[in-house]
């Protein structure tokens, strides 16, 4: 399969370079190319995270086809993201997120050194389709590792968390999460707290400028756990 992942991502290269000549000559013609590349990377995303969301259902964050893949993608994210929507976005840097978490831990994994690789290399963040919805999916995923080390507190511990400026209670924080924790099944509570302070960390430090919007706003608020 990763092999199949490779050709496919070769093939959409081909197809870029001859959709901007033919761009350049207003084909027509052009808009086929275009099509049969969309198809090739909803192929790509859709094998890719298959592998991924099963490694992580089986307890392994370390699959050799899944890093095969992401590599393959890793690699090319400036010509499969022209031809991709949000939707293959949002995966991708959440692969990016697990991984680079998984990466900061005491036992290194092969994805994990893969996303910390990426998140070195500067045109990473010149990538417009990526960038523009990477602040949101980093908050996203590290606030599904924080409602997971939430969840391993016993009753009196979780009331100690709070959204501090609203009355939020913690099943709130829980559905506002949801999406993700239905797509990825990611973490086990143990390492919670220490994955998402780490994807926390990351943000505040790279090379990007952002600001949160008002919906992430008002239901992330500032987390805090009360003496």
């Amino acid at each position: 399969e990763a092999s199949i992942v490779r050709l496919s991502l070769h093939r959409v290269k081909q197809l870029h370079s001859l959709i901007y000549y033919l761009s350049l000559e207003d084909d027509p013609s052009s808009d086929e190319l275009v099509n049969e590349a969309r198809t090739l990377v909803d192929f790509v995303m859709y094998v890719s995270f298959v592998r991924f969301y099963a490694a992580r259902r089986n307890g392994s964050s370390d699959s050799k086809a899944s890093t095969d893949m992401f590599s393959a993608l890793s690699q090319s994210t400036s010509v499969w993201t022209k031809y991709s929507d949000e939707t293959y976005a949002k995966m991708f840097l959440t692969w990016f997120f697990v991984s680079l978490s998984d990466g900061c831990g005491s036992e290194q994994t092969k994805e994990g050194t893969l996303a910390m690789i990426l998140s070195m290399d500067a045109s990473f963040y010149d990538n417009g389709q990526l960038m523009s919805v990477f602040v949101e999916t980093g908050l996203q995923v590290a606030l599904s590792h924080f409602v997971d080390s939430v969840e391993d507190l016993d009753e009196a511990s979780k009331l100690r968390v709070m959204l501090v400026g609203g009355n939020h209670k913690l099943d709130q924080l829980r559905q506002y999460t949801a999406t993700t924790k239905a797509n990825i099944n990611i973490v086990s509570s143990r390492k919670g707290y220490s994955s998402a302070m780490a994807i926390l960390r990351y943000l505040s430090s790279a090379p990007i400028e952002f600001s949160l919007g008002e919906e992430i706003s008002d239901n992330l608020g500032v987390l805090r756990v009360l003496d």
